[in-house]
């Protein structure tokens, strides 16, 4: 019997499914809303690819060649305060599609209750890539595309987790000098479940179904952003970070995937040609830019990353900053979150009661949360894009 690898290290990136020969994994929701493969121990051929390919069973590859650090923000205001921090990806990726490239990333599904990864052609695609979602996307057969396209060779910029860029780079298991990746400083990916659960309540009070969500919205500014849900019937939600219960949630660890609690991508140079993250700390590196509309840092590990920057650098105000300084602020490079002690209660009661009911049971130290939260904003980089 073909065992995978450890469950509580499983990312869920679905490199074993995609690299089955006969097909015979497939990736399925446990009961805390997680994708985790399933074998059909009756199809398989125990060829241990599976195993092989697997990220989590190989030894990590230095693959950097260099490491720099920038501070840097798009000038187009529009595209900076659609973006999480600074806009970069968006101009990174429009960069590549302008020359004949395709880029894949992170989209919310249409009901606005989970992610999923899929493939832009066109600058309106692009769009919806754009900004944080803080729900773990499902990778699909993206990685499989991914290598249609480069085989024919097609520019090919992947933007993800850190996790997943390596589950893309076990799957195609050779370099590609048309391949870009691009991976962000991830606190942890919350349960897709949970997510869902707290739009149909957000549905249920506002009486519509929900059209757009905006994870990061910069009403009262980019380091008190805020969570933003519109409806079908024009209604909106919008509650900054320290209000909001699925943030609240978010940032106290409680509905984390377990293996983000020992994250094995916990390290200096990760295995993208760009890093995207805040930058943090920015009133005390440069506090001449602290504008409160976005900044972000970026960190280039790759030749393929320096020109990608250098070919978008008209469009952008951007200064290089001491990496090992900027990363002071952002110890989530290095350092997996703590486990929520409360964890495996707040799954056991969501399986019994509303929602709201169980966010706000363990949410309920609002002072010492609201502390915790302004630490947290203070050394992580949430998704940044």
């Amino acid at each position: 019997m073909t065992e995978i690898t450890d469950h509580d290290k499983c990312t869920g990136c679905g490199t074993c499914s995609q690299i089955c020969p006969k097909t015979c994994i497939t990736m399925k929701r446990n009961e805390e809303g997680f994708l985790y493969p399933i074998v059909d121990h009756e199809n398989c051929i125990n060829c241990k690819k599976c195993v092989k390919y697997c990220p989590e069973n190989r030894e990590k590859t230095d693959r950097s060649e260099i490491i720099k650090g920038y501070m840097a923000y798009n000038l187009t205001l529009d595209e900076r305060l659609r973006g999480s921090s600074g806009g970069i990806f968006e101009l990174i990726a429009s960069y590549v599609l302008n020359h004949g490239g395709v880029v894949f990333g992170a989209v919310m599904a249409k009901n606005c209750k989970s992610v999923y990864h899929t493939v832009a052609h066109t600058e309106k695609e692009l769009r919806k890539m754009c900004g944080s979602k803080y729900v773990q996307s499902d990778i699909g057969e993206t990685f499989k595309l991914a290598k249609e396209y480069l085989d024919k060779g097609k520019k090919v910029l992947y933007s993800g987790t850190p996790c997943q860029i390596s589950g893309l780079l076990a799957f195609l298991d050779r370099t590609y000098d048309n391949l870009y990746t691009q991976d962000i400083i991830c606190h942890g990916v919350p349960s897709p479940m949970v997510w869902e659960k707290y739009v149909e309540y957000r549905e249920k009070v506002a009486s519509a179904r929900a059209q757009r969500i905006f994870f990061r919205h910069k009403k009262y500014g980019w380091k008190r952003y805020s969570l933003l849900i519109s409806f079908e019937n024009n209604r909106e939600y919008l509650s900054p970070l320290d209000k909001d219960l699925y943030m609240q949630g978010y940032l106290s660890n409680i509905f984390l995937r377990k293996s983000c609690y020992q994250c094995t991508h916990k390290t200096e140079h990760t295995e993208s040609d760009i890093s995207l993250a805040d930058m943090w700390g920015i009133e005390n590196i440069d506090p001449n830019v602290n504008d409160n509309q976005g900044c972000s840092l970026i960190i280039v590990q790759s030749s393929k990353g320096e020109e990608l920057i250098e070919d978008i650098k008209e469009s952008l105000w951007i200064k290089e900053i001491d990496i090992k300084e900027a990363l002071k602020y952002n110890s989530a490079r290095f350092h997996s979150v703590d486990l929520n002690m409360n964890r495996q209660t707040f799954m056991q009661d969501l399986s019994q009661y509303p929602i709201e009911r169980v966010l706000k049971k363990y949410g309920k130290k609002k002072e010492k949360l609201k502390v915790k939260l302004y630490k947290v904003l203070r050394t992580i980089k949430i998704a940044c894009k």
